[in-house]
């Protein structure tokens, strides 16, 4: 069981970072002119955002709150790794920490 969770919370994850992504990308081509929120990258944004709360919704059915909440920061792991190949931005050393801390602490949620 708790390795479909931690698959289930993975494709969640993943389709809420890249949600992140397209909005991103679709933020920038944003004006006052109503008519630029009709934007490719902000709908597919938002549609991902909302495949990930499906998944979310179904493992809050089926799973503690308690271990299902400190999943949901591997989407932060997930963006920064599309935030580096996709928008060039840097990861540092501190970064890397947090990275490193939030996989130790899924470890030991998971126990």
């Amino acid at each position: 069981m708790k390795l479909i969770i931690l698959s289930l919370m993975f494709i969640a994850t993943w389709l809420g970072a890249f949600g992140s992504l397209y909005l991103k990308k679709g933020s920038g081509k944003v004006s006052r002119n109503l008519l630029s929120f009709l934007n490719i990258n902000l709908f597919i944004g938002i549609f991902l955002y909302l495949l990930s709360t499906g998944f979310y919704i179904y493992l809050l059915q089926n799973t503690d709150l308690t271990i299902l909440y400190p999943l949901t920061s591997m989407t932060y792991i997930w963006v920064m790794i599309l935030s580096k190949f996709k928008l060039s931005e840097t990861i540092n050393k501190s970064k890397m920490i947090s990275i490193c801390l939030i996989i130790l602490g899924i470890v030991v949620i998971m126990q």
